[in-house]
C-alpha cells in the first residue's frame, strides 16, 4: 500500500513538472503584441527617413497585387499636383476670357476652353509619372496586401522641367514673331499667308498653355514653391488670336441642297463655338454670291442629302452629310470631311426630321471641329 502511495505522488509529480515545462513552451512562443507592428517599414505611416521630404514627394499605395498598389501609389501622387494644375487651368480660362471678350465679346469659345482644360491635365500628368519610381514594397503577412512607396526625386525632375518649359517658350516666341508678332500691320507679313498666321498664333498659345501646366508642376515640386516666369504673356497671344480672327480672317459659308437653310445655321454655329467668326452669304443661291465668296480667306461648302427607304414596312431616312473646306482665291480643297447615318420613325415626316437632326448634329458635333483643327493647325478641342 505505501508503494502504491509513492508511484502515484511520482507520477504527480512528473506530470506537474512536464505541465509547468509545457506552459513555459507555450509562454515563450505566444506571439509578442506589437511585433508585427514593429516589423513594417516606416514609410506606411510618415515620411521616409531614406527619401526625407525637401527632396522627394512620396505617395504609398496598396492593392490585392502589385500592379493594383502600384496604381494606387501613381494616383496619390497624381492628386498632389490635381489641385495645382485645377487652380491654374481657372486663372488662364479667366485670362482668355478677358482677351476673347475684349476682342468680339463672346467670352472664351471651345477652343481656348478645350486647350486649357484638356491640354493642361494631359500634359502635366503624363509627363510628370514619367519620373516616378517605385521605391519600395511590402507585403502584409496577415492578410498578403502588398504596398508600395512611389518616388519621385525633386531635383531630378525639377531640372528637366526648366528644360521643357525653356523648349516651349521659345518655340512660342518663334510662332508669335513669325505671325507678326502680334502686330496688325495693314498688310501681311511678306511671304505669309492669313491662314499660317492663324496657325502660327494659335501654335504659340497652345505652347504658352502647355508651359503653364509644366509650370504648375514646377511649383509643387520646388520646395518653395517657385515657378519660371513667362517670357511671352498668355493673353497677349490669346488677345491677338482673338483679333485677327475677328477683325482680319475672313471666313464664309455656303451650303446647297434642299436642307441647305438649316445646314448653313449648323455650320455658322459650330464655327462660332470654335472660335471662328463666319459670314453667311444673302439669301441670293450660292452661284449668285460666287463674286463676294472669292473675297474671301476660306470657305465652308456644305451640302445634306436625304434618301427614302422602307425598312421592316416602316418609313427611314438614309442622310449623308459632306462639307470641303476651300480657298476660294486658288478653288483648293484643304479637307473634306463627311458622315452618314440612317433615322427611321412610324410617320415618313417624323423619321425625315430625325435624319436632319442627326445630320446637323454630326456637323455640330464631328464635322465642324475636324474642319477647325485643320485651320488651326492643330487639335482645337
Amino acid at each position: 500500500m505505501k508503494d502504491r502511495r509513492k508511484g502515484i505522488t511520482e507520477a504527480v509529480s512528473f506530470f506537474s513538472c512536464y505541465g509547468a515545462v509545457c506552459l513555459i513552451l507555450l509562454i515563450g512562443f505566444r506571439p509578442v503584441p506589437g511585433a508585427a507592428e514593429e516589423a513594417k517599414p516606416d514609410w506606411l505611416s510618415t515620411q521616409s527617413a531614406a527619401y526625407p521630404a525637401d527632396r522627394y514627394l512620396t505617395a504609398v499605395g496598396s492593392g490585392e497585387n502589385r500592379r493594383m498598389a502600384e496604381d494606387s501609389a501613381y494616383a496619390g501622387l497624381s492628386r498632389i499636383f490635381q489641385a495645382k494644375v485645377e487652380s491654374t487651368a481657372r486663372d488662364l480660362e479667366t485670362v482668355l476670357q478677358q482677351s476673347s471678350s475684349g476682342a468680339q465679346g463672346t467670352g472664351p469659345t471651345r477652343v481656348q476652353r478645350s486647350l486649357v482644360l484638356q491640354q493642361m491635365t494631359v500634359v502635366s500628368t503624363d509627363k510628370i509619372l514619367e519620373n516616378v519610381v517605385i521605391a519600395e514594397t511590402w507585403e502584409d503577412p496577415d492578410d498578403s496586401r502588398v504596398y508600395v512607396l512611389a518616388v519621385m526625386d525633386r531635383g531630378r525632375s525639377a531640372a528637366i522641367l526648366h528644360e521643357r518649359i525653356r523648349i516651349l517658350d521659345e518655340k512660342a516666341i518663334e510662332l508669335y514673331h513669325s505671325a507678326g508678332g502680334g502686330f496688325t500691320p495693314s498688310q501681311d507679313p511678306p511671304g505669309r499667308g492669313k491662314l499660317s498666321m492663324v496657325r502660327d498664333l494659335h501654335g504659340a498659345l497652345r505652347a504658352l498653355v502647355s508651359r503653364e501646366a509644366l509650370n504648375a508642376d514646377l511649383q509643387v515640386i520646388d520646395p518653395t514653391g517657385r515657378g519660371v516666369q513667362a517670357v511671352l504673356s498668355l493673353a497677349e497671344v490669346a488677345d491677338a488670336l482673338s483679333r485677327f480672327l475677328s477683325d482680319r480672317f475672313r471666313m464664309g459659308v455656303a451650303a446647297s441642297g434642299p436642307y441647305a437653310v438649316r445646314l448653313q445655321g449648323a455650320i455658322l454655329e459650330g464655327m462660332t463655338a470654335e472660335g471662328l467668326v463666319v459670314s453667311a452669304p444673302p439669301d441670293r443661291g450660292e452661284a449668285a454670291d460666287e463674286p463676294v465668296l472669292k473675297e474671301m480667306d476660306l470657305m465652308v461648302r456644305g451640302d445634306l442629302r436625304l434618301e427614302s427607304l422602307r425598312l421592316q414596312g416602316r418609313p427611314f431616312f438614309r442622310w449623308t452629310v459632306r462639307c470641303r473646306l476651300v480657298e476660294p482665291a486658288s478653288d483648293r480643297v484643304l479637307e473634306l470631311v463627311s458622315r452618314s447615318g440612317r433615322e427611321g420613325h412610324l410617320t415618313q415626316a417624323e423619321a425625315e426630321e430625325r435624319a436632319i437632326r442627326a445630320a446637323l448634329e454630326a456637323v455640330r458635333g464631328e464635322i465642324v471641329p475636324a474642319l477647325a483643327r485643320t485651320i488651326l493647325g492643330g487639335d482645337s478641342g
